[in-house]
């Protein structure tokens, strides 16, 4: 198959291209400039934000006939074979389904020898948190003094079970989740280089699914590229991510704070059968709800949200949004893990309905978790003035 997937045709190729990590790639360019590079590196951070693509990017730094400089050429032999994957003495392994001590001690007898044209051996391990207790005690040793040919670069997602004998051995770098603008910008830039028209708004749809992941927000826009053609719409983007419509969140949220019970029942069971599973719908109100309660705190608070309805946050006031909020939260934890979230959802949805507009957050969590009498109808309360 020639066709190359958006998450490798676009892998960044120079520290210059990675997205949202200067605080990672400035050290690393300014160490390699400088002849600083230490022998053991710990990439640690969330999935998809370019642990692995940046040791490749050091061990390019490291290897390139011009090098070792920050600025590789990526037209020699070292370059393009680390970038293809297919450079002998750049080793890559998986300690996810090479954990074993068996492993390790295969590394340890090799890493002795030179290597076999480039100019460092780079070992990139790669989710190294699942490799054994006596894996981990193997690889002490060789860790705290490899030869100096050697370097070692260790990925996880989960550096908290690493064992401290292993990390007291490494230089840590914490690579952060990356700005949903920032993702938004680099699909845009790629869908376009791609003869497709990306509009903002679905850009940064597909950004904020992410949760600041570039390879899953590049994986979402390769299924808008088979779904659409030519323009993409905010709309295709909601239809290939299950998202619901903004208006409709919209309308659900005034039908709660309106306390119209019977309606929200039928334009959640409307959303519901569309085939829109009912903690995606949890999860888009409580980021529409959260937009709400910040404009409704109005100053520093609203400018630090996106542009949100602000018709619908005058609705409430900022107590009735952090009621919500606090409710709508705990309910979450329920949907993950019931067999019947469209209930749990609804159920939720027709108590929030059904209770008053300023009741205390604490009282209203008090009365949902312990499941107290019926709360009185909105009507029946006297607002506060």
């Amino acid at each position: 198959m020639s066709y190359q997937v958006i998450a490798r045709k676009w892998r960044p190729q120079l520290f210059g291209e990675v997205v949202g990590q200067e605080h990672i790639t400035t050290t690393l360019r300014n160490a390699v400039a400088r002849d600083r590079v230490g022998h053991a590196y710990l990439f640690a951070g969330p999935r998809g934000v370019g642990k692995t693509t940046t040791a490749r990017l050091l061990a390019k730094a490291l290897n390139c006939v011009e090098g070792p400089t920050p600025d590789p050429c990526n037209t020699c032999e070292h370059c393009r074979a680390i970038a293809a994957g297919a450079d002998v003495d750049v080793i890559e392994i998986d300690a996810a389904s090479n954990r074993g001590i068996d492993e390790i001690r295969a590394l340890r007898e090799n890493v002795k020898f030179a290597p076999a044209g480039a100019r460092y051996k780079v070992y990139i391990i790669d989710e190294v948190h699942m490799l054994t207790r006596e894996a981990f005690n193997a690889l002490l040793k060789t860790l705290e003094e490899p030869p100096p040919h050697a370097l070692f670069i260790l990925a996880t997602t989960d550096p908290d079970k690493l064992p401290p004998t292993i990390l007291s051995r490494c230089q840590q770098l914490t690579f952060r989740r990356i700005p949903a603008e920032a993702v938004a910008e680099l699909l845009e830039r790629i869908a376009a280089e791609e003869g497709f028209l990306l509009e903002s708004e679905a850009a940064l749809m597909l950004a904020r699914s992410a949760g600041g992941a570039v390879r899953d927000a590049e994986s979402a826009l390769e299924q808008l590229f088979a779904f659409a053609e030519g323009e993409i719409s905010v709309e295709d983007a909601r239809a290939v991510l299950g998202k619901v419509d903004r208006e409709q969140l919209g309308a659900l949220s005034r039908e709660i704070i309106e306390g119209d019970a019977a309606a929200l029942v039928v334009r959640l069971g409307g959303i519901v059968d569309s085939g829109v599973d009912p903690r995606v719908v949890a999860e888009e109100l409580l980021a529409l709800w959260r937009d709400c309660f910040l404009v409704a705190l109005g100053g520093e608070a609203a400018a630090a949200v996106q542009p949100a309805d602000d018709e619908l946050a005058a609705l409430s006031p900022t107590e009735g949004w952090l009621a919500r909020l606090a409710v709508l939260r705990r309910s979450l934890g329920e949907l993950k893990l019931s067999r019947q979230p469209r209930l749990v959802l609804e159920l939720t949805l027709v108590e929030l309905a059904r209770m008053p507009e300023l009741l205390p957050v604490a009282e209203l969590a008090e009365r949902l978790e312990t499941g107290a009498s019926e709360a009185p109808r909105r009507g029946d309360v006297k607002k506060k003035t």
